[in-house]
């Protein structure tokens, strides 16, 4: 009788989609909420503040580097207890700041804990549980994100007009905790660790004679991805997107700029959250039923749209962009990694994974903290509508990006199994 009892990956997805509605969807998307009230305690601005982005993010990039070697050393049970701490931590130091140089070393911590915690272990985990509906598991893990942030935000915002955003991060820090034990208890590197295959490998009747992709004797070919352009030219595009994702950190602020309530601003990331879960269990879908291009242009083609309604003081129309915005992050969380992995998936790609997951993390950092300086330096009146028209710029850049990245890179792909280039 065949054995029909739930495959593990499903309970690995379950443990990936909390820790996304937390250390993504609590506190990077909610992160917008709290700048405004922190500025009017503190006589720094805009851009100093957003600057905590920043070092968040070098900070994780730093730690990406050497990321897989310490996954490869250490139980992941270790890894990822010990950077949800990190994180609760970050968030009790928040709550307690006196000083912006606080801001900066929670904001480190934050780091060194998300590097561990957030998109590098979304695609780490479940490229290795999932071999077949890997875009569906992406995107329902991914979309989690936008469900914490959606919950979160008029919840938070509530909190903070009513006991201040320094309670805030208390209850934040509290509701963190619960990573802990779904990094111990839950979570594991790989279907190997614990005697199984990946979902789907005994459903593929190739496969099926094969040895696992996440069993030692695997035969997968090598290339020198850093020495070929397409490899370099995916990487800026990569960036480029992931920029598009510090724009939803400002919603609340457009909100404001734009004679709206603090309240219109939370509702206004509620939507754009909500257009995250949207996009990203759709951009899954439509991935594995027709294809990275389509996927790619059905997740591109709001990002622009969005913008240009946030243009047009409407809060109507405000909201309607907001909710379109969410596919950026949809595009960040789902698209980046499924497309380097559609591309690539023939050669040792896995080890290039964490540098992609670098180039995220810069792209998004570098570009929250330039929104802010551009703010500070124009002025409100014309900064908003010209970092809004900068986004637009960028879109066309990725699109261009990725037409010569993905086509360049399925060649040297190509070239690597015609030269039978295999890692021993």
């Amino acid at each position: 009788m065949k054995n029909r009892s739930i495959h593990k990956a499903w309970f690995i997805l379950i443990g990936c989609c909390i820790i996304q509605a937390l250390s993504l969807g609590l506190t990077v998307n909610c992160r917008g909420l709290f700048y405004l009230p922190i500025l009017e305690d503190f006589d720094f601005g805009m851009g100093a503040l957003t600057t905590t982005a920043l070092i968040s993010n070098i900070c994780s990039c730093v730690v990406l580097s050497f990321a897989d070697k310490v996954f490869a050393k250490i139980d992941c049970r270790i890894v990822l207890g010990t950077a949800s701490l990190l994180i609760c931590s970050s968030a009790a130091l928040m709550a307690s700041a006196q000083s912006l140089a606080a801001f900066y070393i929670a904001a480190l911590l934050e780091g060194i804990g998300g590097a561990f915690l957030r998109n590098y272990l979304l695609a780490l985990l479940l490229c290795n549980w999932f071999y077949q509906k890997t875009g569906l598991a992406m995107g329902i893990a991914s979309s989690f994100a936008g469900v914490g942030g959606v919950i979160a935000s008029p919840v938070i915002n509530f909190v903070i007009e009513n006991l201040g955003w320094r309670m805030s991060y208390w209850i934040m820090g509290g509701l963190l905790l619960l990573q802990l034990p779904i990094s111990i208890f839950l979570l594991r590197l790989r279907p190997a660790d614990v005697g199984c295959q990946p979902y789907g490998w005994e459903n593929d009747a190739e496969c099926s004679r094969q040895t696992p992709p996440s069993v030692e004797g695997d035969t997968v070919y090598t290339a020198d991805l850093a020495y070929t352009i397409s490899f370099w030219l995916m990487l800026l595009a990569i960036l480029f997107i992931s920029a598009l994702c510090a724009y939803p950190n400002f919603l609340s602020a457009i909100a404001v700029n734009a004679g709206h309530s603090a309240e219109v601003g939370a509702w206004m990331t509620s939507c754009c959250m909500a257009g995250n879960i949207a996009c990203k269990l759709t951009l899954g879908r439509i991935y594995d039923r027709y294809g990275l291009k389509i996927a790619l242009i059905s997740g591109l083609i709001f990002i622009p749209l969005s913008l240009l309604l946030l243009l047009i003081n409407s809060i109507p129309i405000h909201m309607v962009g907001s909710l379109f915005l969410g596919a950026a992050m949809g595009m960040n969380s789902v698209m980046i990694p499924v497309m380097f992995r559609d591309v690539y998936q023939k050669i040792d790609y896995k080890k290039y994974l964490s540098y992609v997951t670098m180039v995220s993390s810069i792209g998004y950092a570098g570009t929250t903290s330039l929104i802010g300086c551009i703010i500070d330096w124009l002025g409100n009146e014309t900064g908003y509508p010209t970092v809004l028209a900068i986004g637009i710029v960028c879109v066309m850049i990725i699109i261009l990006l990725l037409a010569v990245s993905i086509r360049g890179g399925r060649k040297t792909v190509e070239k690597a199994v015609q030269q039978h280039r295999v890692i021993p």
